[in-house]
C-alpha cells in the first residue's frame, strides 16, 4: 500500500481531484438532493445547502467512492457549511470507501489540507482523532506530514496517538520529519514521539547499497525483512542491484520471495531485468514464482527478453517459465526479442519451444517486428524456425510489406528468397 506519507503530500493535488471526480460522477442516493447536496458543499454554496437540508436533501447521501457533503466541505474549509450539515445529523466518521483515499474521515480531509477550525468543529461534535485510513494512516500523521503545526498541536491535545504507526511503517515524526517540517518535528518529540525511521527504512536501504554488515545487524535487531519503502522490499531491491549475498540473508531471514512492488515487478523480475543471473538463481531456489506478472502483464522472461540477457533468459526457461505467455499488448517473449534485435535471446527462446508466428495484439508476428526494424540475424533465425511469412498483420502488413517501407533491403531480399511474395 502507498505510505499515508505520500498521499498526504500529495493530496492539495491528488485529494482534491479525487473528490472533484468523486462529485462530478454523481452519487449513490436515489433522490437528486442528495447529488445537488454533495455538490454543493463541494462549492461552498451555504446558501443552497441550507435549502436542500430544508427539503429534506439526505445529509448522509453518497455519492461515487463513498464521498458525502461533510467529507467535500471539511476538505475545502468550508467551515459554516461543515458546521450547518453536523447540526443536520451529518456522519462526522464516515468514510471514503474505495481509491485513492479509502478510509479517509472527514477530520483525516481537513486535517491533511490545515483547515484548523474545521479540525476543532469536528473533534468537538465527536470525530475519532485516532480513526485510520485503508492505508493506516491518521489525521495526525496527515497533518504533520503537511507541517501543519497548530493542527497538530489540536489532534495532540484531542489525545491523537502520537507514535501509531501506518501500514508501511510511518509515524507523523516519519511524515514531518521526511519532509522538512522541523517546528512539527520539535513538538511531536515534545509530545513523546519516537524513532523518525519506518522500523525497515534501515534495512532496505542498506540492501540496495549492498551492505551485508550493516542488513545482518539490522536482522539480528529484529527488523522486518518484508518491510515495505515507496512499495519496495528489501529484497526487490538487493535484488535488482545483484547484491547477492544481501538478497540469500534477506531469504534466509523470511524475505518473500514473491512480495511485489507498486506496479507488480518482483525481485525475481528485477533480477530478470537487470540481468543479475545468480541472484536469480538464488530466488528460483527459493521459490519465486517464475511466471508471475506486473500490472503490465510483462515477467521475467520477457524483461529478460527485452533487454538481451541470454543466460538469464536459459535459467528461466530452466526454470519453467513459461515461454509463451503474452503481456497486456499480446507481446511475447520471444515478439519482444525480435523488436528489440536481441538475436541470442532469439535463438534461446526458439530453443525452448516458442512460438514463432504468435500474434500480438495487432496481428504482428516475431518476424514482423524484426523485419520493420531490419534485423537481419533475427530474421535469418526466424526463418529457419518455420516463420510464416505471408501472415498479415491488422493492418493487412506483411513481414515483407514492413521492411520494404522501411528501407531495409538485406531484409527483403531474405524474405523473398523464403518465398515472401508482394501479394
Amino acid at each position: 500500500m502507498t505510505p499515508v506519507l505520500t498521499i498526504a503530500a500529495r493530496f492539495r493535488i491528488l485529494g482534491l481531484l479525487v473528490l472533484l471526480a468523486c462529485v462530478l460522477a454523481g452519487t449513490r442516493a436515489s433522490a437528486a438532493q442528495g447529488d445537488d447536496l454533495i455538490k454543493a458543499a463541494f462549492t461552498g454554496d451555504l446558501a443552497s445547502v441550507k435549502t436542500l437540508l430544508a427539503a429534506k436533501a439526505d445529509v448522509n447521501a453518497k455519492g461515487n467512492q463513498g464521498v458525502t457533503a461533510l467529507m467535500v466541505a471539511a476538505s475545502k474549509g468550508y467551515l459554516e457549511v461543515v458546521r450547518v450539515l453536523i447540526a443536520a445529523k451529518a456522519d462526522v466518521n464516515v468514510r471514503m470507501a474505495a481509491g485513492p483515499l479509502a478510509g479517509v474521515t472527514p477530520v483525516m480531509s481537513a486535517s491533511m489540507t490545515g483547515e484548523l477550525e474545521v479540525v476543532q468543529t469536528l473533534l468537538a461534535s465527536g470525530a475519532d482523532v485516532n480513526a485510520k485510513s485503508g492505508d493506516g494512516g491518521t489525521a495526525l500523521m496527515m497533518a504533520s506530514s503537511n507541517g501543519y503545526l497548530k493542527v497538530v498541536q489540536v489532534l495532540l491535545a484531542a489525545s491523537a496517538d502520537v507514535n501509531a504507526r501506518d501500514d508501511g511503517g510511518y509515524t507523523a515524526l516519519t511524515g514531518a520529519s521526511k519532509n522538512g517540517h522541523q517546528d512539527v518535528v520539535q513538538f511531536l518529540k515534545t509530545a513523546g514521539a519516537a524513532q523518525a525511521n519506518a522500523p525497515g527504512d534501515d534495512l532496505i536501504k542498506a540492501a540496495e547499497n549492498g551492505d551485508l554488515p550493516r542488513v545482518k545487524a539490522l536482522l539480528r535487531d529484529k527488523a522486518d525483512a518484508n518491510a515495505k519503502m515507496n512499495g519496495a522490499t528489501a529484497l526487490i531491491l538487493a535484488s535488482q542491484n545483484g547484491h547477492l549475498a544481501v538478497a540469500q540473508v534477506l531469504i534466509d531471514n523470511g524475505a518473500d520471495v514473491n512480495a511485489k512492488e507498486k506496479i507488480g515487478r518482483t525481485a525475481l523480475f528485477m533480477a530478470s531485468a537487470r540481468g543479475q543471473l545468480e541472484v536469480l538463481r538464488a530466488l528460483l531456489t527459493a521459490k519465486a514464482d517464475v511466471n508471475a506478472k506486473a500490472a503490465d502483464g510483462s515477467t521475467a522472461l520477457i524483461m529478460a527478453s527485452e533487454n538481451g540477457h541470454q543466460e538469464v533468459v536459459r535459467a528461466l526457461l530452466d526454470g519453467k517459465a513459461d515461454v509463451n505467455t503474452k503481456d497486456r499488448k499480446g507481446s511475447t517473449a520471444l515478439i519482444t526479442a525480435s523488436g528489440n534485435g536481441r538475436v541470442e535471446v532469439v535463438r534461446a527462446l526458439l530453443d525452448g519451444k516458442a512460438d514463432v508466428n504468435a500474434k500480438a495484439s495487432n496481428g504482428g508476428t516475431a518476424l514482423m517486428f524484426a523485419s520493420v526494424n531490419g534485423s537481419l540475424e533475427v530474421v535469418r533465425a526466424l526463418l529457419a524456425a518455420k516463420a510464416d511469412v505471408s501472415v498479415k498483420d491488422d493492418h493487412g502488413f506483411t513481414a515483407l510489406t514492413l521492411a520494404s517501407k522501411n528501407g531495409h533491403q538485406g531484409a527483403v531480399q531474405l524474405l523473398k528468397s523464403a518465398g515472401a511474395t508482394d501479394r
